[in-house]
């Protein structure tokens, strides 16, 4: 990734246009289109789960968090066929329209906003492993929720390889996806060496931190 952002602080260009030089100009597009496909599942998936963020908010505001549905019947239901409720479906749709917003804006807002989530995220993630050590009542029971990972079959190290090949394939999925990206926000960046320093430095940190950040919380 570090390689790939040094073409687009060099030469100011997004991928699609470095693209060109391998494909040729009218080869480009097919590559365009098969990254501007994949990112539309990925940013369905982003608001799906940034919408059901949103809803889970309402749910603890509407005292429902506790119930035995888990708040599913805050709204009403929009029918088994959907799965979902109307706040459901309000959450989803606000959570899209502050996306497309802030892409309709272009990238400079994108890179103020930058400037407020980045703090508001370690903040968060902090926040939230505070939360998780006092309502467990220390370290070593989150330490030892491993223990949910056991399994009743015959062959435990066979589950145990298919979940670590599972979370493999998240890691490479959600690092190539940066990797054709990347050369997008390193076109933005004043030189060489703040992009390089900070994907040598801040992606590894970052990504690890909140990588466990979600094993910490979640066990």
């Amino acid at each position: 990734m570090t390689l790939m952002g040094m073409i687009g602080t060099q030469y100011g260009i997004p991928f699609p246009v470095y693209m060109r030089s391998v494909f040729g100009f009218h080869g480009a597009k097919l590559a365009a289109f098969s990254r501007a496909s994949v990112l539309c599942g990925w940013f369905s998936i982003q608001v799906w789960l940034g919408g059901d963020s949103l809803y889970q908010i309402v749910v603890v505001l509407a005292g429902r968090s506790g119930g035995d549905d888990g708040g599913r019947d805050v709204g009403p239901s929009l029918g088994a066929w959907m799965g979902i409720n109307l706040v459901q479906l309000i959450c989803f749709f606000a959570f899209w329209a502050l996306n497309v917003l802030i892409l309709y804006r272009g990238m400079e807002t994108l890179r103020k906003l930058e400037y407020f989530a980045a703090p508001f995220l370690i903040a968060s993630g902090i926040a939230l492993v505070l939360w998780a050590l006092v309502r467990a009542g220390g370290i070593e029971p989150i330490l030892e929720a491993s223990y949910h990972l056991s399994t009743t079959t015959t062959r435990p190290q066979r589950s145990h390889v298919i979940l670590v090949l599972f979370a493999l394939n998240s890691i490479i999925g959600f690092w190539s996806t940066g990797l054709v990206n990347i050369m997008d926000l390193t076109r933005l960046a004043r030189s060489q060496r703040e992009q390089v320093i900070g994907q040598m430095i801040g992606a590894p940190i970052g990504n690890c931190f909140f990588a466990y950040l979600g094993v910490f919380v979640t066990s």
